[in-house]
């Protein structure tokens, strides 16, 4: 077997051999549903796949829960996306929908949601804005300039408007 033994096609039968290599690759987070596809393109069957699933699952090699938890705080802190947009991402990777609410909801996303707008509206605001607040053309720009990008991360209107009040607010106070 080569140095990289997932890729290309199954070259053996022993299921022993697939299973050490991807308990080498998983140790970066990967939801079930890639790991069952990438399994099926190799050309295992079904009841390998579901043996190779249960082994890594048994051993914590895999984790559905971890996974939305470890995605939810790479996108939402370090990113600032909103939970929609990453609720999005998430089933499109083929994860349950009811599972990435309970891990939402355990990890209070609607507040940190709140918080990162406001960061980022002032964030966007200052920079824009350059501390100077003199011409109101200029303000108007800069303000729609702010929604549009608080826009793109998938924050909602009236989430970006409430976080754009309280910004304008903080930046006025400094």
């Amino acid at each position: 077997m080569g140095k990289y033994p997932l890729k290309g096609k199954k070259t053996t039968n022993n299921v022993d051999e697939y299973l050490d290599a991807l308990r080498h690759r998983l140790i970066k987070m990967t939801p079930k549903q890639a790991v069952l596809e990438e399994l099926s393109a190799l050309g295992f069957s079904d009841e390998e796949s579901i043996e190779i699933i249960e082994d890594l699952e048994y051993e914590g090699y895999l984790n559905d829960k971890e996974y939305i938890s470890a995605y939810l705080h790479k996108k939402q802190h370090n990113n600032g996306y909103a939970t929609t947009l990453i609720r999005e991402d998430l089933i499109n990777q083929g994860l349950p929908e009811e599972l990435i609410t309970s891990v939402f909801e355990a990890e209070s996303a609607r507040m940190k949601d709140i918080q990162n707008s406001i960061t980022l509206a002032q964030r966007y605001l200052t920079r824009e804005l350059g501390n100077d607040i003199t011409d109101p053309n200029w303000v108007t720009a800069a303000l729609a300039r702010t929604q549009a990008k608080l826009a793109r991360r998938g924050y909602s209107e009236d989430m970006i408007n409430a976080a754009i009040r309280e910004a304008c607010g903080k930046i006025l106070d400094q």
